[in-house]
């Protein structure tokens, strides 16, 4: 396996699209790079694989959350990301286990 920086997966995974025919306007684009971004510095600062992340930002919809609030997320601090990531998840995880509790 290769390790990637940021940019670096930004070139691979823009050369990937266009052998792949996918088609994607500017900002789904940018979008679709953030989140990326964001997934990968996650896992490295948890220390987590790639597949534990994306199972955590599945069940709390952090991708969601991330792209509905792209504008303002994205032009933030990597410290900054990862400290409202982890913020989000705990929001979450209390959410659901209030629903949790209202329910049984």
């Amino acid at each position: 396996h290769e390790r990637l920086v940021g940019s670096e997966m930004c070139i691979r995974d823009r050369n990937w699209f266009l052998e792949n025919d996918i088609i994607m306007n500017k900002k789904e684009l940018d979008i679709a790079y953030f989140l990326s971004f964001c997934i990968e510095q996650y896992k490295m600062k948890q220390g987590w694989s790639g597949e534990e992340t994306i199972s955590l930002f599945e069940k709390y919809n952090v991708l969601s959350y991330l792209s509905d609030n792209f504008e303002v997320l994205h032009t933030q601090s990597q410290q900054w990301l990862m400290e409202e990531i982890k913020e989000y998840i705990t929001k979450q995880k209390k959410a659901n286990q209030w629903n949790y509790t209202m329910v049984v």
